[in-house]
């Protein structure tokens, strides 16, 4: 949070995988899909800006509220992650979700002077969901 009122911008890359488990072998990736949002907090207007990009579609919001904003990047609801024609019939799938963050940039007075110190950068492990049915 400091990073971000110091001008500091933040990316949160969400990676989420289809896959396909098998009997007796390796499962099987079948499709993924990445969701980006990237924070912004103007200091002047005292707002946090959100820009969410899944696929080619972006979406941007603007919010005086830290609580609204933290709802909105931690939280992925109703992500198509494939089409259902890839999905067969009598088989079992699971979706495997990873969250990165980073900072997107830094103001430009600080980007010379901290060159020698690490921007925090956050990378959670793998997340499986419960096996899933195909169609």
């Amino acid at each position: 949070m400091n990073e971000l009122h110091r001008g500091i911008s933040k990316a949160f890359y969400y990676y989420l995988v289809l896959t396909q488990k098998k009997k007796n072998w390796i499962d099987e990736e079948v499709d993924e899909k990445m969701v980006l949002y990237t924070v912004k907090y103007d200091a002047l207007k005292r707002e946090y800006g959100v820009t969410e990009k899944i696929g080619e579609t972006i979406t941007e919001s603007r919010t005086e509220h830290l609580d609204v904003v933290q709802q909105r990047v931690t939280k992925l609801d109703q992500i198509g992650v494939a089409s259902a024609n890839l999905l067969k019939q009598g088989k079992r799938y699971y979706v495997k979700v990873k969250c990165q963050m980073k900072p997107t940039s830094v103001p430009f007075h600080l980007d010379d002077l901290l060159f020698f110190v690490p921007l925090l950068e956050i990378d959670t492990p793998w997340a499986y969901s419960p096996s899933l049915p195909g169609f």
